[in-house]
């Protein structure tokens, strides 16, 4: 019999049968190499049994759970409520499910308002050491980036890529994608 046609009718039924999408994928997956007979049964459960062990396969009740939760709607409350009986703390970048957490007395994070916390403070006149990763836009530029992903533009450090220098910062400029500092070469730093 073909392969192909085991895998997708084994599939079918098993979904008429109401037994879950990923289940019936990995029992079709698994009839349908019985049935080609290539592969030796002790094999594929040695392949399964070793597998489970890693990260992904780990993930899928996190992730069979999180689909169970947003079935029903409601999800910032079912979200709240599962972090309070766990005991645990809501990591979030909504700001409404934050306070829907407050509210109710549940500890929360807002990712946004740790990455802001953690953004470095720059403002004209400090000087900081940074490595020089490539050539700018212009000519003689050279730019750098901060912890953060911030864009440094260092102007007359081309020839300085690679290097760690001294650089001043000179000015500031707010885009939609974050900040953006333009600074003059103090002098470069033995690394």
């Amino acid at each position: 019999m073909n392969p192909v046609v085991v895998l997708v009718s084994a599939f079918v039924v098993f979904l008429a049968l109401n037994v879950p999408v990923s289940f019936s994928m990995i029992l079709s997956c698994i009839l349908a190499l019985v049935v080609q007979g290539s592969i030796p049964v002790s094999t594929v459960a040695m392949k399964l049994h070793s597998g489970i062990d890693t990260f992904p396969f780990l993930a899928i009740p996190l992730f069979i759970l999180a689909g169970g939760l947003m079935e029903h709607g409601g999800i910032s409350e079912r979200l709240v409520r599962l972090a309070r009986t766990l005991g645990a703390k809501l990591f979030t970048t909504d700001y409404n499910l934050g306070k829907i957490a407050e509210l109710q007395s549940v500890q929360y994070v807002n990712i946004n308002d740790l990455s802001r916390a953690l953004r470095p403070v720059l403002l004209p006149g400090e000087t900081f050491n940074l490595r020089i990763a490539r050539e700018g836009k212009d000519k003689g530029q050279g730019v750098g980036y901060l912890n953060d992903g911030t864009m440094v533009v260092v102007s007359q450090a081309q020839h300085l890529i690679g290097q760690v220098v001294s650089v001043e910062v000179q000015s500031l400029l707010q885009t939609g994608a974050g900040v953006i500092v333009f600074a003059d070469l103090k002098s470069a730093v033995a690394a």
